[in-house]
C-alpha cells in the first residue's frame, strides 16, 4: 500500500535544507507520495529510510526487458498514469502490426516501407521498434508470416498475439533467439502459456508461481462469502423467530460483521496482487 505524505515526512531529516530541489521536507514527502520523485533525490536522507521507503514506494507496474540485442527495449515501472504527471520512466515504443490474412507481397511491401522510414528528429532516432505478428485463423499463413519476417533482417522486438498454446509454441520456436513478448493468456489457458515460456524464459515461471499465489487468494475470498451467506441466512432465520430470537440475531449480526471485515481485508491484500499480474498475465518474455 502506498506510502501517505506523513510517513514519509518521519523519516526525512527535517531539514528543509532545499538540496532535493523543494522548499521543505513536507514539499518533498508529497512529492515522493505522489510518484513525481524519487527517494533519493535527498542527500541527507539515512541508508535505513532509504531502503524502507524505496520499498514501500516501488511501482506496482513491473519493469520488463523484451527483445534483444539493440532491439531490447525496457518497459514498465511507472508510477503515473499520465506522462504529464511525470516523465515516463520507458518512454512509449512505435509498433508496426501484421497478421495472418496477409500475402506474401503484402508483408514485403510493409517491411521495405519499415526500412525505409528511419530519421532523426530533436536528437532522437524516429522508426519502428517493435512488430506485431497476430494469429487469427490461419495456421500456415501466420507461421508462413513469423518466418518471413524473421528471415528480413529487421533490427525490432518482436509480439507474438496469439491464443492457441501450440501454434504459439511454434512460433515462440522460430524467434526464440529475439525474445519475443508472448501475448494471448487468458484465465483459460493461461497455464499452457506459462508452460511454453518456462523453456526459454524464467519470467515465465515467476508469472506460474504469481498466478497459484492469486488462485490461492481467490479461493480464501470464495471461502469467505460462503461463510458471509451462511452467517446471512442465520440472520434472516432468527429474524423470524419470536421475540425471544432476537438475542440469536444479535449474535449472527456480530458474526456477520466479523467476517465482512476479514473479506474486505483480503480483498484490499489481493487488489495489490492482482494490479502487479495486470500487465503480466496476458504478455511476458522469452529469453
Amino acid at each position: 500500500m502506498a506510502l501517505k505524505a506523513l510517513d514519509i515526512f518521519k523519516l526525512t531529516p527535517k531539514k528543509n535544507c532545499k538540496d532535493c530541489g523543494f522548499p521543505t521536507c513536507m514539499a518533498f514527502s508529497m512529492k515522493v507520495a505522489s510518484g513525481a520523485v524519487e527517494v533519493s533525490k535527498c542527500p541527507h536522507m539515512s541508508d535505513d529510510a532509504i531502503a524502507k521507503l524505496s520499498e514501500a514506494t516501488a511501482p506496482l507496474m513491473r519493469a520488463l526487458k523484451v527483445g534483444s540485442g539493440t532491439s531490447e527495449y525496457e518497459l514498465g515501472a511507472e508510477t503515473v498514469l499520465f506522462r504529464h504527471e511525470k516523465t515516463l520512466v520507458n518512454r512509449n515504443r512505435y509498433a508496426v502490426a501484421f497478421d495472418d490474412s496477409m500475402t506474401n507481397e503484402q508483408i514485403d511491401f510493409k517491411i521495405a516501407n519499415i526500412k525505409a522510414v528511419n530519421y532523426i528528429r530533436i536528437g532522437e532516432e524516429m522508426k519502428a521498434e517493435m512488430i506485431v505478428l497476430e494469429y487469427r485463423d490461419n495456421k500456415e499463413g501466420f507461421l508462413n508470416l513469423v518466418n518471413r519476417v524473421n528471415e528480413s533482417g529487421l533490427d525490432v522486438t518482436h509480439i507474438i498475439v496469439c491464443e492457441d498454446v501450440d501454434i504459439s509454441k511454434e512460433a515462440i520456436e522460430i524467434l526464440k533467439d529475439k525474445k519475443p513478448v508472448v501475448y494471448g493468456a487468458n484465465k483459460e489457458n493461461y497455464k499452457g502459456m506459462v508452460e511454453s515460456g518456462e523453456t526459454y524464459n524464467e519470467d515465465a515461471v515467476q508469472m506460474n508461481e504469481m498466478m497459484q499465489d492469486l488462485q490461492s487468494v481467490a479461493e480464501n475470498l470464495r471461502r469467505a462469502a460462503n461463510e458471509i451467506s451462511e452467517a446471512a441466512d442465520g440472520v434472516s432465520n432468527a429474524v423470524n423467530q419470536s421475540a425471544a430470537g432476537v438475542s440469536n440475531a444479535a449474535e449472527y449480526t456480530s458474526e456477520l460483521a466479523g467476517h465482512m471485515t476479514g473479506i474486505n481485508e483480503s480483498v484490499e491484500k489481493n487488489v495489490n496482487i492482482a494490479e502487479s499480474l495486470k500487465n503480466e498475465v496476458a504478455g511476458f518474455q522469452c529469453e
